[in-house]
């Protein structure tokens, strides 16, 4: 007589309390460390002047006029709190104007009729209507260019 699957005894493991809080705890450890060690490499990927003039972006380096810097500067203070959508009215309001000219965010980011390099790839429409924020670029350069 064959037996079946149901007649065959379980024996399951059960960890007591003290052995599950170590398990857990370790879990969170191994967690908290996984993400230091993220924002340790971020931190050596990105880094910026005191007035965010020019910057370093994941291995690109970029250069902003005053105006630009301010609006940067924003964007990046959020993406560090990870809040990092930013409404465009915000941004612009960064930018002190002695006039009642108050530009477009995407006019701050032009010369002439040529987009600034971080337009795009790295500042990008945020996730609602009328935010923008920063992003990490999808293909990071490489530091041993061949």
């Amino acid at each position: 007589m064959t037996q079946r699957r149901s007649d065959v005894p379980r024996f399951v493991y059960t960890p007591n309390p003290i052995e599950l809080w170590h398990i857990e705890r370790d879990a969170k450890l191994d967690a908290l460390r996984k993400e230091a060690n993220e924002r340790a490499a971020v931190r050596n990927e990105t880094d910026h002047g005191p007035d965010f003039r020019s910057i370093l972006w994941f291995g690109r380096k970029y250069s902003f006029t005053v105006n630009q810097s301010k609006i940067v500067s924003v964007l990046w203070n959020a993406w560090e709190r990870g809040v990092p959508d930013v409404g465009d009215a915000t941004l612009v309001s960064a930018i002190d104007s002695d006039d009642d000219f108050d530009p477009r965010l995407r006019d701050v980011f032009k010369t002439g009729k040529k987009n600034h390099p971080a337009w795009g790839s790295m500042i990008v429409p945020g996730r609602t209507k009328g935010t923008h924020r920063l992003v990490k670029p999808r293909k990071i350069p490489s530091k041993n260019p061949a």
